[in-house]
């Protein structure tokens, strides 16, 4: 598959030493072979936003300009509400309550 390299402890490692998707050095999780659907998710929004298909806008909450991008359905990467950092935890944790967070969903589905 080639080599990668850690994001914690910059190790580079041939795909094949790794285990359990940690970096084979440090055991830190490589959190898109953890969760590859919302590992493809943020990717595609990262491009989108490089090639201008998606642009930030303010928190739809409370108007902050630093925003994240969350998906309520992972299946469509480009559907984001864009939501600062306190209402984007928020979101997850009424979601959550609820039963309905994407996030934990996907994780569990195996």
């Amino acid at each position: 598959m080639g080599y990668r390299y850690c994001r914690n402890c910059t190790h580079e490692f041939d795909s094949s030493e790794q285990t359990n998707h940690c970096c084979p050095k440090c055991d830190s999780p490589n959190w898109t072979l953890l969760m590859p659907i919302q590992g493809k998710a943020h990717n595609a929004v990262g491009r989108a936003l490089r090639n201008g298909e998606l642009v930030k806008t303010g928190c739809v909450i409370c108007g902050n300009p630093k925003v994240e991008g969350h998906h309520d359905d992972y299946s469509k990467p480009l559907e984001v509400i864009w939501l600062c950092r306190p209402h984007h935890k928020e979101r997850h944790v009424r979601l959550a309550r609820e039963g309905r967070d994407p996030a934990k969903l996907i994780r569990y589905q195996g």
